[in-house]
């Protein structure tokens, strides 16, 4: 008995390790493994700090008394780096502090080398600056001051946003509200001449975008005048590039380099809505305008005007000079000029395309409006005329089709359904609706020869004011709708309301209940003002003001419904219920809406499309 005893004691033992050893293979992490003792670590204070800011450094968990070295090197290539030599105390901790560098340099790597073991850290540069902090690479500007200040300031400013994007690779867009940012931060009286973006103009160092609350709104200036700008406005170097949206660059004045208003460094230059307005270079320099050496030009509904390149013979380029690849599309390049050639346009190397661009009255010695000096230059639908000083064209132009010259310079004749010799009729540069500026295809006391004449074929399906392409601009109906040469369209048609309707369910309303009405165009209206529908509901009509939508084609129109209002079906009062109380109601052409309604109750109507009871 004894032995039996023994031996179920010792199946039960043998039995409970097993279950323990299959619950422990069931159960992950069910094991207790002695701790392991943590490696040594180093961290900064801060994980970003400004240029020249002191970074403290804290060690843990070495030895007592163990040497440590701390490398901080420059992760983006500037050749900085700092070297240091420490010793933990008793407890295994040590601290050290150290000055970066005046510099932007982004990102920093630590490495801690200890007797036995390794420590790495990181942390950045400078991803805020001054009032500017990042978010998802957007940074907003929100003072019109020409401040730098690495820390403090009342803001960020547009100079302070560009150094926070230039500090390292990665594209940033400034999004650069309505105002006028006046570039004026100069040192020792000189503004020019370094490309740190300290001052003078704004240095564009990595790839950057812009985008400003339209060309009328936002304004870019290196000055309060054409003659006392401190430098150029923007200069995008070897290692950035820039996209600029919706602005004005203006009054840029540089004396010692070419580009009065933007200068590219062989670097891709993308302007879009944009003016370039009222820049000068001088003594020699080239592009009054725009001065674009070896990089990729793309201009798109633009106007660059009354810039120089002036002083000597030798300026040439007043609006634009270009050695590179560029592409113009519904841009108006007029009023500018140069002492040298090319008042408008220069041209002395690769592939320069036009399309739907109207270049006239500018004026130089030789090529008034285009010099071709090398390169190719091909155009398109496009006007060159009226300029002054000399023919309108030196060097060859490629016409690839449907040109119009005002004179014979630029060898057009009639082939490829071009006119030479011929009045393009144009008004005066001005604001013709759109973002930006432009000369309007006159019909009197002649029609201007542009108007019908384009080719429809890889033409732009808007005009630079964003009219809506082709239109019939000759009223002659044959053919219906042909594209008008040049960066304007002709458009005589007057927007007309085609539908009443509410986006409220059919039912009964009662005091109190608002109801929205949308009153549709044949085409994106702009309102100006607050236009007025009254409504039929019973004996008092009520007058119902205008809420929203302009910039589009449907306006909306909100109505409360008041004591003593009722209309077993509610409509407006008649064909004429919509009134301009003072306001405008216009197509992107500027041309006045209609005002005129469908008949209550007849198709289109607010009573037609629904059943409203106003009770």
């Amino acid at each position: 008995r004894s032995f039996i005893f023994i031996l179920v004691l010792t199946l039960a033992a043998a039995l409970m390790m097993s279950g323990k050893a299959i619950a422990n293979e069931g159960e992950l992490g069910a094991e207790v493994f002695p701790a392991l003792t943590p490696g040594p670590t180093i961290v900064s204070d801060k994980d970003d700090y400004a240029p020249s800011e002191l970074v403290t450094l804290t060690g843990s968990g070495w030895a007592a008394d163990e040497a440590v070295h701390i490398y901080v090197n420059d992760d983006e290539g500037q050749t900085w780096s700092h070297a240091a030599d420490v010793v933990a105390d008793v407890g295994g901790a040590f601290t050290y502090a150290f000055e970066l560098p005046w510099w932007f340099v982004a990102r920093y790597s630590v490495t801690a080398t200890g007797t036995l073991a390794t420590a790495t850290t990181t942390f950045t540069d400078a991803v805020s600056f001054g009032g500017c902090t990042p978010v998802s690479n957007v940074l907003t500007v929100t003072i019109e001051a020409d401040e730098f200040a690495a820390s403090g300031g009342t803001g960020c400013s547009l100079r302070e946003a560009i150094r926070a994007a230039n500090q390292d690779s990665t594209a940033d867009t400034i999004v650069l509200p309505a105002g006028t940012y006046t570039v004026n931060r100069i040192v020792s009286g000189s503004g020019a001449g370094e490309d740190s973006n300290e001052r003078g103009d704004l240095d564009v160092l990595q790839p950057l975008t812009i985008t400003g609350g339209g060309a009328r709104a936002t304004v870019i200036q290196a000055g309060t005048t054409s003659a006392n700008g401190i430098d150029r406005v923007l200069h995008v170097t070897s290692s950035g590039s820039l996209t600029l949206n919706d602005a004005t660059v203006r009054f840029g004045r540089n004396t010692s380099a070419s580009g009065g208003g933007i200068r590219s460094d062989g670097r891709p230059l993308t302007l879009t809505n944009v003016t370039v307005a009222d820049n000068t270079v001088t003594d020699g320099n080239d592009g009054g305008g725009i001065y674009n050496s070896g990089g990729v030009l793309t201009i798109t509904g633009t106007t660059i005007s009354g810039n120089t390149a002036g002083s000597n013979s030798s300026s040439d380029g007043g609006g634009v000079y270009t050695t590179h690849n560029a592409t113009l599309t519904n841009v108006t390049l007029t009023s500018n000029s140069a002492t040298g050639s090319g008042g408008g346009f220069r041209t002395d190397g690769g592939t320069s395309t036009f399309t739907n661009v109207t270049i006239s009255h500018n004026s130089a010695p030789t090529g008034s409006n285009i010099r071709r000096d090398s390169g190719t230059l091909n155009l398109r639908n496009t006007i060159v005329s009226d300029g002054s000083g000399s023919a309108n064209c030196s060097g060859t132009v490629g016409n690839t089709t449907n040109n119009l010259d005002s004179g014979s310079s630029c060898a057009f004749g009639s082939s490829n359904g071009s006119q030479s010799s011929v009045n393009a009729n144009l008004g005066a540069l001005q604001d013709n609706g759109g973002p930006t500026d432009t000369r309007a295809l006159q019909t009197t006391p002649t029609l201007s020869a542009a108007i019908d004449s384009g080719t429809n074929s890889s033409a732009p399906t808007l005009d630079q004011r964003a009219v809506l392409r082709p239109q019939d601009g000759d009223g002659a109906g044959t053919p219906a709708a042909v594209h008008d040469i040049g960066a304007y369209e002709l458009d005589v048609t007057p927007p007309t309301v085609t539908n009443v309707t509410s986006s409220k369910t059919n039912g009964a309303y009662a005091i109190g209940e608002l109801i929205a009405i949308q009153m549709t165009f044949s085409e994106k209206v702009t309102v100006t003002g607050t236009p007025q529908l009254t409504l039929e509901t019973g004996t008092t009509d009520a007058v119902v003001n205008y809420s929203s939508g302009s910039g589009t084609t449907t306006l909306t129109f909100n109505y409360t419904v008041a004591a003593g209002h009722n209309s077993a079906d509610l409509d407006y009062a008649s064909a004429s219920a919509l009134a301009l109380n003072g306001g405008t109601i216009k197509d992107t052409a500027t041309n006045n809406a209609v005002l005129t309604l469908p008949e209550p109750g007849a198709a289109g109507s607010l009573g037609a499309n629904k059943a409203l009871v106003v009770d």
